[in-house]
């Protein structure tokens, strides 16, 4: 897995996407506690990172077209320095400015530039990789980096625990904001080993999109089916990453930081062993089979989750034990992401034609996360007008009727659809 690295274009992607990455982790992080800390309202940290998501997937079909017409590595670094500006300024904001409703607006703005710069990057990196890499080798790309990206999230959501105690969110922004303007100057190195040429712009942006849904809806129909089982799964697991740990943690348990950092480490640390065993997999080839087997594992965690948070809500477990309960919990679930989420990258790299990549993979990443935003209003809403546990209901619920609907999928018939488009 590692000999990926000798090849010097991937490197220096690779190691560019890791530094911004870190800095997202801070950010992320600091952002979601800072907000709590101003409003103590799940409503407005969901309205935050809805702004974000609505924009990113709103635009992201979008960038998919002119990824296919201008220069990838172009497009990379400067979506890259554009977004470590703006949340430079944010941090000023945040060090200069003491009105927190004007604050929040600048945050809102920021995460719409971000959004809209990653509606640009997302899919050009997406297609960039088949570009610097070979074929028979995109799998251990993928994995090296969902590997070094989970053991950076393990020890990187630690550290921004401990430098959010110590140094406050406003450090913590600015170092993402200088991430970005180094990933943006390890991109100005890469060079495709085919070099794309900027396609004339000969038809109009919303045709050319037309071009790639009806790729994937004529030639590739298993995309769908993947598409609906991973919004299915966002749907349900999504409002409890995003909205619910942080408000369990901090609002209604009080706990220390560095215990939310334990948690979402925790997940990371999976998807380090889950990007490990998953070469080992035989059914890592197939991602139908693997989602499907996903709705059942993931109501079982989730349901899990539910039945902690009852006993230590009603005090038949201490903190200490339900912590510990949900620190193993969130390693299975990481564990299960990972192994979900790799192959269906790599499977649709694969069988998707060159000229679509762009289009097609903006696309994918849409529709694939499009519940993301109605999961974390609806998450923040259900927490704020009725209960922790209605939002445990719905995502229960949601799993268990997904898992009896994927029964009726025929196996067989969505395998030699697979087997054809990747001749």
């Amino acid at each position: 897995m590692i000999n990926i690295l000798k090849n010097k274009n991937f490197l220096y992607f690779f190691s560019g996407t890791f530094a911004s990455s870190i800095g997202d982790v801070l950010f992320n992080f600091a952002i979601g506690l800072y907000i709590l800390h101003l409003t103590h309202s799940a409503l407005q940290l969901s309205f935050y990172g809805m702004i974000g998501a609505v924009t990113w997937l709103v635009l992201t079909p979008l960038g998919g077209v002119y990824t296919d017409r201008w220069n990838r590595v172009k497009i990379i670094y400067i979506t890259e320095f554009i977004r470590g500006i703006a949340v430079i300024g944010c941090g000023l904001t945040m060090v200069l400015i003491d009105e927190k409703q004007l604050i929040l607006y600048v945050l809102y703005f920021t995460t719409f530039v971000i959004a809209v710069n990653g509606a640009l990057f997302a899919p050009a990196s997406q297609a960039l990789v088949p570009s610097i890499v070979n074929k028979e080798d995109l799998l251990k790309a993928n994995s090296l980096m969902s590997l070094t990206y989970s053991i950076k999230d393990v020890f990187g959501i630690l550290l921004a625990g401990i430098m959010y105690a110590v140094l406050g969110p406003t450090i913590l922004v600015f170092i993402n904001g200088i991430s970005y303007l180094l990933s943006g100057l390890g991109a100005m190195f890469i060079k495709e080993n085919s070099i794309q040429e900027e396609r004339k712009q000969t038809k109009n942006v919303f045709s050319e999109l037309k071009e790639g849904i009806v790729y994937i809806i004529s030639k590739n129909k298993p995309i769908l089916w993947l598409l609906v089982m991973v919004n299915i799964i966002n749907l349900a697991n999504g409002p409890i990453q995003s909205v619910l740990l942080p408000f369990l943690m901090k609002e209604y348990i009080h706990a220390p930081e560095m215990h939310l950092s334990y948690l979402y480490s925790a997940s990371a640390l999976g998807g380090v062993c889950g990007t490990l065993i998953l070469p080992k997999l035989k059914i890592a080839e197939n991602p139908f089979k693997l989602l499907k087997i996903a709705f059942s594992i993931m109501f079982l965690a989730i349901i899990s989750q539910f039945l902690f948070f009852s006993l230590y809500d009603t005090k038949y477990l201490s903190y200490t034990i339900y912590l510990t309960l949900l620190i193993v919990v969130f390693i299975g679930s990481g564990m299960l992401n990972i192994t979900m989420l790799i192959p269906v990258l790599t499977y649709v790299q694969k069988v998707v034609n060159k000229q679509y990549y762009g289009r097609v993979m903006a696309i994918f990443s849409t529709l694939s996360a499009i519940t993301a935003p109605i999961s974390m209003m609806l998450g923040g809403f259900l927490i704020d007008k009725y209960s922790i546990n209605s939002l445990y209901v719905f995502s229960t619920s949601v799993l268990f009727i997904s898992f009896l609907l994927s029964l009726f999928i025929k196996g067989k018939q969505v395998n030699v659809t697979v087997e054809e488009q990747t001749m």
